[in-house]
């Protein structure tokens, strides 16, 4: 995997945990995935970038431009980009969960280690 790919899977991965705010976010995220990659923004004097994404996580353009840093970051440092490869398996491997949305944006279910549940509406 590439540092484009990897990038654009940690904060497609982070995305919907801080969508649902900083305090609530789980045990792998909140303890060990999200401060990981706050410290990769912040040794590249990157901290106002990480203060938008929390304070407005329904901002998409605050996400592109993460994704953009990040990339670049880690075609600069192959080493970080195999930690933070190893992060992301592991996120996948400890019930990393997405939100599935149908018709009109309505959350309809959710993917949990690779089982999806459909709410009937």
């Amino acid at each position: 995997m590439d540092a484009l790919h990897i990038a654009k899977e940690a904060i497609t991965l982070i995305k919907p945990l801080l969508a649902q705010g900083i305090d609530n976010l789980g045990d792998e995220a909140g303890n060990e995935f999200w401060p990981f990659i706050k410290s990769i923004f912040k040794s590249k004097n990157k901290e106002e970038l990480i203060s938008d994404i929390e304070s407005k996580p329904e901002d998409e353009s605050n996400f592109v431009k993460a994704q953009t840093h990040l990339q670049s970051i880690l075609l600069d440092d192959p080493a970080l980009t195999g930690q933070l490869k190893e992060k992301i398996s592991r996120m996948k491997e400890n019930g990393f969960f997405q939100k599935i949305t149908g018709d009109k944006n309505n959350t309809i279910g959710t993917a949990q280690n690779s089982t999806i549940v459909i709410n009937q509406q």
